[in-house]
């Protein structure tokens, strides 16, 4: 199976289809550190009443929100960009080899 797909992908599809995964498990390792910031800030800023840490704190989180949203919408553009154009080659490949087997029959 992944041979039919690796021989219907080329140039930056191929390229595509490794990158997607990359960028999700970027926006995935981006995601789970929302957690430990927010513990973060309940434990160190809050306990310590230290505005100045908490406003840093949840500032970081807003960044590393835009950056794991940008990281999905780049992993959903690579994946359907490499599908694209595999759908697209295995069509003009399968098209290929019906007008052989037509023009064999007459």
């Amino acid at each position: 199976m992944l041979k039919i797909l690796f021989d219907h992908m080329h140039g930056w599809a191929r390229v595509s289809f490794f990158l997607a995964p990359i960028a999700i498990m970027g926006e995935a390792l981006l995601d789970l550190q929302q957690p430990t910031l927010m513990a973060r800030i309940v434990d160190v800023g809050l306990a310590r009443k230290d505005m100045t840490y908490v406003w840093q704190t949840a500032i970081l989180m807003a960044v590393i929100a835009v950056a794991a949203f940008a990281l999905g919408a780049i992993c959903n553009a690579f994946s359907s960009y490499a599908a694209l154009k595999m759908g697209q080659n295995l069509r003009s490949h399968m098209l290929a080899i019906a007008l052989a087997i037509a023009i064999r029959k007459r």
